[in-house]
């Protein structure tokens, strides 16, 4: 006689490492392995776009020298500027010297009128408070009242012969005009002729 055994009192335990025992028995009753889903490859990167360069800008076309035919009218225009230039020149020297040869008149004529007033006047020739002679002398003297007038006759003269007030005004006009070598041949023969005739003066009354 067997034994009978009932089948609700047979216990199975059941392996620790159940992953491994059931794949095993999984493959061993003739089912397919699991394997694990592989990783998913990584997209290729986007190549990138191979720059370009700028598309250079033409060359403008090189200017031919002009024809030595073409540059004519030029150096004629140039020309007709410089003579021009020249002419005006000229007309503001000849305007220099009339206007010196003009004062030298008039400064003539002071000396003539002031003669004309000596001899009419004697008293003139009467000896005055001490005055100052010239700018450039440091030097103090006596000097007669006709030296005073000789002064005064010179510097209208010298002002009024083109509708001045002043030697100033008359200087500030040169100077804006840009005639300063004949303002300075008007004040070299201006104080030339002034120094003279007080020397004269003063000599002849000693």
């Amino acid at each position: 006689m067997g034994i009978e055994l009932d089948a609700s009192e047979v216990k199975t335990e059941k392996p620790e490492k159940s992953g491994e025992l059931e794949t095993w028995n999984e493959v061993a009753d003739g089912a397919e392995p699991e394997t694990a889903p592989e990783a998913a490859a990584p997209e290729p990167e986007p190549e990138p776009e191979p720059e370009t360069e700028p598309e250079s800008e033409p060359a403008p076309p090189t200017q031919q020298p002009e024809q030595p035919a073409a540059q004519l009218p030029k150096f004629l225009a140039s020309a007709e500027r410089a003579r021009a230039k020249v002419r005006n020149l000229q007309v503001k020297e000849k305007n220099l010297l009339d206007q010196a040869n003009e004062i030298r008149g008039k400064i003539d004529a002071a000396y003539t009128e002031l003669g004309r007033l000596v001899a009419e006047s004697p008293d003139l020739m009467a000896p005055a408070p001490t005055v100052k002679i010239s700018p450039k002398n440091a030097g103090w003297a006596k000097a007669p009242i006709s030296v005073l007038k000789l002064s005064s006759v010179i510097e209208t003269a010298l002002t009024k012969h083109n509708g001045f007030e002043t030697v100033g005004d008359l200087a500030a006009y040169h100077e804006n005009n840009g005639n300063l070598s004949g303002l300075e041949r008007i004040t070299e023969a201006r104080e030339k002729r002034i120094s003279e005739a007080l020397m004269e003066f003063i000599a002849s009354q000693k």
